[in-house]
């Protein structure tokens, strides 16, 4: 055990549910410790992390009986055996031991609880077995221990003493590695340790000799500024700039938090950047942060823009966001997923001013798409994914059309630059910004994220001012040397923006990131002349050229400035790296990020984690690319292998950039040198050339006839990129097809393959033509057509309350109409309480899966639906829908982000709570105005005021069928009307609502419980005016209605809930099906249904409402009911719907059929064989023959009872009841 193992093992022991969130170290062994499975060898294996220094390089680790030791602290004054136990002293009363263990107080008060006598036998077994020895023999010189010198290996179960070191020995080679890699692995993920340093500020005599926390004025924020200069470079500046703020800690506890700037080109190519060793034109102002920072030398991006950008700010892989195929074009209505948490709204919400300065390329069809509804307080920039240098519009050819304007402030759009080149333009905008920003107020987050230099419009792709195109006369091709003009003024406005930071002496609490988005293109579609030499590929392919990044990052914060760092890094590792360098707690279990937080190996500049990167699995263009460590795996490939070859040459020096002659001179006079560079670091530490030709790609030195090729297309390749790192040799032969490393990565990626999101990707729509809209590309266009409109209308009603179940003493004439047009549900389930059953609803899970089991939640009880739940409305509302919950919540208020807003509904109306006044609006929440009419009904009088809310509810349907009909949508509308469950006829709430004739009520597992009355009406139903016997739980409305909508649901929701959307559609015969209507541990009991019989076991509140109640007067018929038919015929919904085929007949026929029956009473009722205790014994009932629950058949079918008793178990992988929102 580990101490850290206690919280989680006593918090079982307490029986208390703990956050998935918290992601612990330490592991559950209440068990074991109960059961003394760990009294006797062999003991379960267990990792323990003992010390991990990355400062003092001290590393303590052990795994089952293993213990791998290296370093060690003050300079090994500690490692000797220093104890000694001395021979001759003894206490007095050693020769009394047992006696006086029996008469300590400890052993009288515990003695009781011992089943086994504690003799002085056991006492003694204990105690020598308690004892640690130690090897008696003597020691061969080479055993010792030296860990300054080496690494150490100790076998601890045979040598706790620590006296013999394995780690000399070769038959210990295996362990020792695969112990060495534990450890780097575990270094990458370190946090920063917290300690600094002293200070006489903290001398207790200026505080009456007393230790105490002071009031102290330290930094309380600090800015994020992220300049994004382009989609194929970025750079992020990240400036700690400190906040003041008054706080009651010691003035060192403040983590380091910072502004951040993040620059990103546009697709320049991987040598187009000069530190890459390329004299063809120079970048000094890059160069010279890359040299003064730490190189990325093995960063990856997805090969595309959108995917790229998708990646860096969600942290995830495109595939498990739906963004992995292709880029997304003005004209397609589709996005980032709106559920997806950005990088920007994470740092936002911890208090940063968010900006985004140039290209966005998420999604622009809605404004819930665009950047300031994605976690950007500003933007200044265009939406698309390109435009022209000068007018600022995209023309997209392939659609014959219109120039569209795309540049705007927000979501305004903006002319009066129009003409002014938009680098220029982009880079003003940063500085401004940079400038004029209220340091003092909030910290910043800036992303530059140029235009440049990607290709503009397909008339003149390639723009650059005339001043700078003549700068590069020397270079021969005339769009090579636009080019180059386009990458010096990217180069420039690096060295402005970093100008402006030190400007405002933001500088030293700043991190600088400049990355590329993708390789660069060098033919097709966008070409622009990019070089990714000596790579393989380029953008749009699953080769080097296209996936490898030239980056660098700069902060006073990384240890080792001025040096190359070869880690393998993924941009989706970005945002918990960044996150963690600013100090901002993630929550890694609802955000379900890929990325991985390396701040602590980047910090320290400790490398070769080995990490797995799934760059891609494209299901249309069919190719796989996938690398783990040093291998890379690709099966397949883009454009019919078009981009496969190596695309790039380095020209010769006759077309060299003059300056590369005075190279260094030229980047110690930058911008960036003047600024960012460290004096004290020695020139030794810091020779530009050595790291210029370290930063280099150099490929495999072989004889081309030696080296085998590689053809995607007709088989899979495999590459070494540690050796070779421009994919010449191809590996995956006879002897390496079926190694270890490539079944191991096939075998991952078959598992990453069943996790994919579904491909986001949506047609384009004509309508979204620019010329529709005064030549503007815009966020406002309907860019879909074909949507559905849902309407679920949820009430708390009983099976009897509404009059087409055969009610004659309330009349719902409009909600009966609804029904005889549609289809009636007549064995449709639900929940037995409010909370467990929208749950159920928006989840698709059974409660037991969420935790929402047990209870409702309670105002004043922290907890809720657990956040990692993906929820109906988001998928919903991603696929373009607005998303409006108008009434009740009731699944959690306690936390904003467990509201409805923040749970996928684009707004809200009514109330979070169970219930709330009709009048006075307790809990200061508004009740929905469908009924807030209701003030007629005498308030003395229950019944009459319950007969008046149905008789209201059954108007409001009518009054809202009326309005889809003026806003021209019924016909594109889907109807659900269904009731949570069951009513609560009496006790607590009791509102005399009617489940007759079913057995019981509301909170029961009863039919009069969980059998919901429920209809579905639309004209899109191929079949309608029929009573539907399919057996539908709550849980199936999730993938039902997404599947009416043709939403396809990503298969690792793990949905209960089927769609039987078909089947409904169709008037498909009911086919089987199990359902778990509940399965409560507190209360006891469990029903479960499979087909026509249903098993029960135990019941709620000692079967205080286990009788059959609800049952209506004889006399209390409502005056109409004499005219029901014509009630139904000319009620509102009726005539809306303008069915003239529905006669009265037809309706007679309906109700008759849909009205339950309870079998007669026969003499075998009151034999006790058929009576039904479920807190005695299991009962079994056939639901179709006796719905109403008066038959027991547990003795009579023995067999069946046996086989549902087995089965309801069966689902059982339940989560604890939720206590907290994250449980």
């Amino acid at each position: 055990m580990h101490v850290a193992d206690w919280f989680a093992t006593l918090a079982a022991a307490a029986n208390i549910p703990l956050n998935k969130s918290l992601t612990l170290d330490g592991i559950n062994l209440w068990t074991e410790l109960v059961t003394s499975k760990t009294d006797t060898p062999p003991y379960p294996e267990r990792e323990i992390v003992h010390s991990l220094d990355n400062q003092a390089e001290i590393y303590s680790y052990s795994k089952g009986q293993y213990k791998y030791i290296k370093g060690t602290s003050l300079e090994g004054r500690y490692d000797y055996h220093i104890s000694q136990r001395p021979k001759q002293i003894f206490d007095p009363r050693e020769k009394y031991y047992y006696e006086n263990i029996r008469q300590s107080a400890a052993f009288q008060a515990l003695q009781k609880y011992d089943e086994k006598p504690l003799t002085n036998s056991r006492m003694h077994n204990l105690r020598v077995k308690a004892s640690v020895q130690c090897e008696a023999k003597s020691l061969k010189p080479d055993s010792n221990c030296k860990p300054l010198e080496e690494e150490c290996l100790f076998n601890i179960w045979k040598d706790p003493c620590e006296q013999k070191n394995l780690g000399n020995l070769h038959k210990y080679d295996n362990i020792m590695k695969s112990m060495r890699e534990d450890v780097l692995k575990l270094k990458a993920t370190a946090v920063p340790p917290l300690t600094g340093r002293g200070s006489l500020e903290y001398d207790p005599s200026r505080y009456d000799c007393t230790w105490t926390n002071y009031l102290d004025i330290f930094p309380k924020n600090c800015d994020l500024l992220y300049l994004n200069l382009s989609e194929y470079q970025q750079h992020t500046v990240f400036l700690r700039r400190p906040h003041l703020g008054i706080r009651m800690y010691s003035k060192w506890d403040d983590c380091w938090l910072g502004h951040g700037c993040m620059v990103r080109p546009l697709q320049d190519g991987f040598d187009d950047v000069s530190f890459r060793g390329s004299n063809e034109f120079l970048t000094p102002n890059i160069d010279a942060l890359a040299y003064n920072g730490v190189i990325l030398n093995n960063l990856y991006t997805p090969a595309m823009c959108t995917p790229s950008r998708a990646a860096l700010l969600t942290g995830k892989y495109p595939v498990n966001t739906g963004m992995q195929h292709y880029v997304l074009v003005n004209d397609q209505p589709w996005s980032l997923p709106v559920n997806e948490t950005t990088m920007a709204e994470i740092f936002q919400e911890h208090g940063y001013y968010t900006s985004l300065i140039g290209k966005w390329h998420l999604g622009m069809s809605r404004k819930a798409y665009t950047p300031t509804f994605r976690g950007f307080d500003y933007h200044y920039g265009y939406l698309g994914s390109y435009v022209d240098y000068y007018d600022h519009t995209l023309l997209q050819r392939n659609e014959n059309y219109s120039r569209g304007h795309d540049f705007r402030l927000n979501l305004e759009s903006i002319h009066d630059q129009t003409g002014a080149y938009v680098t220029g333009l982009l880079t003003e905008a940063s500085v401004n910004l940079i400038k004029r920003h209220n340091y003092d107020a909030k910290p910043l987050f800036l992303m530059l994220s140029h235009l440049a230099p990607h290709s503009a419009n397909e008339d003149v792709p390639l723009q650059a001012p005339e001043a700078e195109i003549e700068k590069f006369s020397y270079i021969k091709n005339p769009q090579r040397r636009i080019y180059a003009a386009m990458m010096s003024a990217l180069d420039n406005s690096v060295g402005q923006v970093i100008g402006a930071l030190a400007d405002m002496e933001v500088l030293k609490n700043t991190i600088v990131l400049f990355l590329s988005d993708n390789g660069g293109p060098t033919r097709g579609l966008h070409a622009n002349t990019a070089s990714n030499y000596p790579l393989r590929g380029q953008k749009n392919s699953p080769w080097e050229g296209g996936l490898r990044s030239s980056a660098a990052i700069w902060s006073t914060q990384l240890e080792k400035l001025g040096s190359i760092w070869q880690q393998t890094f993924y941009i989706a590792d970005f945002l918990p790296t960044l996150a963690s360098a600013v100090g901002i707690y993630l929550d890694i279990g609802s955000l379900k990020l890929d990325g991985l937080n390396l701040w602590s190996a980047l910090k320290y500049g400790y490398e070769r984690v080995e990490r797995e990167i799934l760059h891609n699995i494209d299901d249309i263009d069919n190719y796989v690319s996938y690398s783990k460590g040093k291998w890379k795996f690709i099966n397949g490939t883009t454009q019919d292998g078009k981009y496969d070859d190596w695309l790039s040459k380095r020209i010769d020096n006759s077309s060299w950039d003059p300056r590369s002659l005075n190279y260094e001179e030229l980047i110690k006079n930058t911008t960036v040198w003047q600024n960012l560079h460290n004096p004290n670091i020695s020139p030794s530490m810091m020779n530009i050339t050595k790291l210029r030709q370290a930063a280099a790609v150099k490929c495999l030195e072989k004889d081309p006839a030696l080296l085998q090729k590689c053809e995607p297309l007709n088989g899979p390749c495999l590459f070494d990129l540690d050796n070779d790192p421009c994919e010449q040799n191809n590996l995956y032969d006879e002897q390496h097809k079926n190694s270890k490393i490539v079944l191991e990565m096939l075998e991952r990626v078959d598992i990453l393959r069943q996790q994919v999101h579904p491909m986001n990707n949506k047609p384009a729509d004509r309508r979204c033509d620019p010329i529709n809209y005064n030549n503007e590309w815009t966020c406002k266009m309907p860019c879909r057509s074909g949507y559905f409109c849902f309407l679920i209308i949820s009430f708390l009603l009983g099976y009897n309350d509404l009059s087409f179940h055969g009610s004659n003493q309330i009349l719902t004439p409009n909600i009966d109409a609804l029904a005889y047009n549609g289809i009636i549900l007549n064995r449709h389930y639900v929940p037995n309480l409010c909370t467990p059953s929208r749950s159920a609803l928006l989840t698709g899970k059974y409660p037991i899966h969420t935790g929402t089991q047990h209870f409702v939640a309670v105002n004043q009880e922290p907890w809720g639906l657990p956040l990692d739940e993906q929820l109906m409305p988001e998928f919903f509302r991603d696929e373009g829908y607005s998303t409006n919950l108008v009434g009740k919540w009731h699944l959690g208020f306690y936390r904003k982000e467990m509201t409805p807003t923040f749970r996928g509904f684009s707004h809200h109306y009514g109330y979070s709570s169970g219930f709330v006044s009709y009048y006075d609006h307790t809990f200061d929440v508004v009740v929905g105005k469908l009924l807030s009419n209701i003030k007629k009904y005498p308030s003395d009088n229950l019944i009459p005021s319950h007969f008046g809310m149905i008789s209201r509810l059954d108007e409001s349907v009518g009054k809202t069928m009326e309005a889809l009909v003026k806003k021209g949508i019924l016909d594109n509308t889907i109807v659900l009307l269904y009731s949570d469950n069951g009513a609560h006829t009496v006790g607590l709430y009791a509102n005399t609502g009617s489940n007759y004739p079913f057995r019981r009520q509301k909170e029961s597992p009863w039919e009069g419980g969980i059998r919901s009355t429920s209809l579905l009406w639309s004209s899109l139903l191929k079949q309608r005016h029929y009573i539907s016997h399919q057996v539908m739980y709550a849980i199936d409305w999730f993938p039902t209605l997404a599947g009416a909508a043709g939403i396809k649901l990503p298969n690792n929701l793990h949905l209960d809930g089927i769609n039987l959307w078909p089947s409904l559609n169709d008037k498909h015969p009911p086919q089987p099906r199990r359902v778990l209507h509940v399965l409560d541990d507190i209360f006891g009991y469990t029903s479960y249904m499979r087909d026509n019989y249903k098993y029960i076991s135990g019941t709620t509140f000692n079967g205080l409402y286990d009788t059959w109640l609800g049952e209506l007067p004889s006399q209390e018929i409502h005056p109409l009911s004499k005219y029901y038919v014509e009630n139904v015929l000319n009620s509102t919904v009726n005539r809306l719907l303008g069915n003239k085929n529905l006669l009265g007949q037809h309706i007679l026929e309906l109700r008759s059929q849909v009205t339950a029956h309870c079998p007669r009473n026969s003499e075998d009722f009151n034999q006790s064989i058929y009576k039904c205790e479920p807190l005695r014994a299991p009962c079994l009932l056939d639901i179709i023959k006796d719905p109403c629950e008066r038959y027991n058949l547990a003795r009579v079918h023995s067999s069946q009872m046996e086989i549902l008793s087995q089965e309801e178990r069966v689902p059982q992988t339940s989560y604890t009841q939720c206590t907290d929102s994250n449980s």
